[in-house]
């Protein structure tokens, strides 16, 4: 009998089921007489209990069983452990939807997801969803999104490798061995917008990369096994090989950007670009101010200097038809002396820095 031919109310589908056309058999594949008795033996934990088959098929006896234990329910019920991976679940037609904390579901498939999404409370979210990949696309969806946890079992298809940044996931595993060749491709594609922090990606991997051969921008410490780059200006990507007794890893996280961290990104920045950073993120000036600074070219004068190839110029705006100027002035409208304008930390390159100018002549 085909599952087609079984479903009973409240019975969920989790595949598509495919009709096979049966050709109609000359003789059955099992006979018996009249006086033939069938029994359906329902077995629980050793135990044996033996019932008529004439009163009940095997799929209405399960169905049963479920209806008697779940049926019904409207305390709140949890199930540590879920496994759903047959094509046909034999749900009660009425209960209360209970608390799920892992769940496996066999192949994925989003028809399949938006059943387990109707069947489970999923105001609590899932400690650990785990499923078989094999398609070549893998859609979002507000299951995976309650996920902390996404476990895939299957090696996805090449050209899927990328669709596994664009979900929605706090923590993603692939048990199955990514290929050596696709750790770089899977680190640029990380890498290509900033990521949530706390974000954790983990690919068991026959074989480990060189990391410290691999070409890519922002990158702030890099070693065989280990790497670590900048993403923006507030978080950090750690990718590095793990190692147990069985299985290696390569793990990539997003992290929030330390104190320490900071630093470290600041001291490879171009100064001036750095100093416009610290102007505009108050957070971040205590670290740019211990960070190593490095400058190519200084360049000192009285009114304006020169930082590499960046100027900072001060003008006077007079207001006078001369227009503006590179000196000051006092409230008389008369030229300040150098040796007028000494300030705390100033230091003098000069004996005299006096300069002449008639309290009677007046700025043009």
């Amino acid at each position: 009998m085909g599952y087609e031919e079984n479903i009973l109310p409240g019975d969920i589908l989790l595949a598509v089921l495919r009709t096979n056309r049966r050709h109609k058999l000359n003789k059955l594949e099992y006979e018996c007489s009249d006086s033939c008795n069938h029994y359906i033996r329902l077995y629980v934990s050793g135990s044996m209990t033996q019932l008529p088959y004439a009163n009940m098929k095997i799929y209405q006896l399960m169905k049963r069983l479920l209806t008697i234990f779940f049926g019904n329910r409207n305390g709140e019920w949890t199930i540590k452990q879920m496994i759903l991976e047959y094509r046909v679940l034999r749900w009660p037609v009425d209960t209360r939807k209970p608390i799920v904390q892992n769940i496996e579901i066999g192949h994925y498939s989003p028809s399949k997801l938006n059943v387990v999404q109707s069947l489970i409370d999923s105001s609590v979210p899932l400690t650990s969803l785990k499923m078989g990949f094999f398609t070549s696309s893998l859609s979002d969806h507000p299951l995976l999104k309650n996920a902390e946890h996404l476990i895939i079992s299957g090696y996805p298809p090449y050209r899927s490798l990328p669709d596994l940044f664009s979900l929605q996931i706090q923590k993603m595993s692939i048990t199955t061995g990514i290929q050596v060749h696709h750790h770089e491709i899977l680190i640029f594609k990380l890498m290509e917008k900033p990521r949530p922090i706390g974000v954790c990606y983990s690919f068991f991997t026959y074989a480990k990369k060189d990391l410290s051969t691999l070409d890519l921008p922002d990158v702030l410490e890099i070693s065989t096994d280990y790497m670590k780059l900048a993403m923006g200006s507030e978080a950090v990507v750690v990718v590095q090989y793990t190692k147990d007794d069985r299985t290696t890893c390569s793990n990539m996280e997003s992290q929030r950007l330390l104190f320490c961290d900071t630093k470290t990104i600041l001291g490879y920045m171009e100064s001036n670009f750095r100093f416009n950073i610290a102007l505009k993120i108050p957070s971040i000036r205590r670290a740019e101010k211990a960070a190593p600074l490095y400058i190519k070219h200084l360049d000192l004068h009285d009114t304006h200097f020169v930082v590499n190839e960046t100027e900072y110029t001060g003008r006077e705006v007079p207001g006078l038809p001369r227009g503006e100027v590179d000196y000051d002035f006092d409230e008389y409208g008369f030229k300040i002396n150098l040796d007028e304008s000494i300030q705390p930390g100033d230091k003098l390159l000069t004996d005299s820095i006096r300069l002449h100018l008639s309290r009677g002549s007046k700025v043009d």
